[in-house]
């Protein structure tokens, strides 16, 4: 297993924020945004466990290390975060992405996801037979293709023969509504669309929702990533309202400097809610918004 690390933030979101933030993570399954970064950062279980049910070609991959919200550009600037980012013992790429929502789904999203993760495998001078396999696995709340199956796996064959051509490219799509508990994977699936530890199947994936929702450790985590996840727009807000309070007064500053750091922040929820597919109504009622804010965050007429 990993070690965890989240940082700490020089300043934190205000109580309410933090309330209600802890509030949405302890009544979310592992499909929630804020929750999916607590149970797969820095911690190697759930994306091994994962990553191994999928195929009978992944049984015995290991997994050494598993990062959230890892961003990469592309040359022509276009960029992407990703979701979860793992690395296997034999150099395998991961890259675990959970969709709640249709848009964000696309293969044509996963395809560039994996030329990313592709273009920034090989190091100046290696050969290209070098290029690790790279899986973009991508968990849907829904059947996003619509097949009827837990799970498809696409990969590069030659069409005449479907012949297998390189096992470097592989996009992966799972369906939470297709889970079957007679398979390992659909045990897994299972358990991502879980609330609470004891209603999971896998004993990994039930330890580590346990040490996140009823341990103390992981209240104290839990507190140290939202510090992290509030601390950059807010300190650039405090930032600013420091520097301008210097020519009207200190304490003029500060103040402008926290109502710019909360809208920052309301921008940046907004912003990341909005790009998991996440509606007006719905982004509202999780951050208590009103019609009004939501259109000043997301810069919307």
């Amino acid at each position: 297993m990993g070690k965890e690390s989240i940082g700490f933030s020089r300043i934190s979101p205000s109580g309410k924020s933090m309330r209600r933030l802890r509030r949405e993570i302890m009544e979310s399954d592992v499909y929630g945004d804020l929750l999916s970064r607590l149970f797969f950062d820095g911690y190697t279980g759930p994306a091994e466990r994962l990553i191994r049910s999928i195929g009978e070609d992944l049984g015995g991959v290991s997994v050494v290390s598993s990062t959230t919200q890892k961003s990469m550009s592309g040359i022509s600037g276009h960029s992407a975060v990703f979701d979860c980012m793992a690395v296997g013992s034999d150099g395998s790429r991961f890259d675990i992405e959970i969709q709640c929502a249709r848009k964000g789904s696309e293969v044509e999203r996963a395809l560039y996801y994996w030329s990313l993760i592709c273009s920034s495998s090989l190091s100046r001078g290696s050969d290209y037979k070098d290029l690790p396999r790279i899986f973009v696995i991508m968990l849907c709340e829904r059947d996003y293709l619509g097949k009827g199956a837990l799970s498809y796996r696409m990969d590069l064959c030659l069409r005449h023969t479907g012949e297998m051509m390189s096992d470097r490219l592989n996009i992966v799509y799972v369906s939470g509504e297709c889970a079957d508990r007679d398979t390992r994977l659909g045990r897994i699936v299972h358990d991502l669309g879980c609330v609470r530890a004891d209603d999971m199947l896998d004993p990994v994936m039930a330890d580590r929702m346990r040490r996140i929702k009823e341990t103390e450790e992981g209240t104290g985590r839990m507190d140290d990533f939202l510090m992290k996840y509030f601390g950059d727009a807010y300190d650039m807000g405090v930032s600013q309202g420091m520097e301008k309070g210097m020519e009207k007064g200190m304490e003029k500053g500060m103040e402008k400097g926290r109502a710019e750091g909360r809208s920052d922040i309301q921008a940046e929820n907004v912003r990341r809610m909005l790009a998991k597919g996440r509606d007006e109504q719905e982004i509202c009622e999780c951050l208590g918004l009103t019609a009004e804010e939501f259109r000043k965050a997301s810069h919307r007429p």
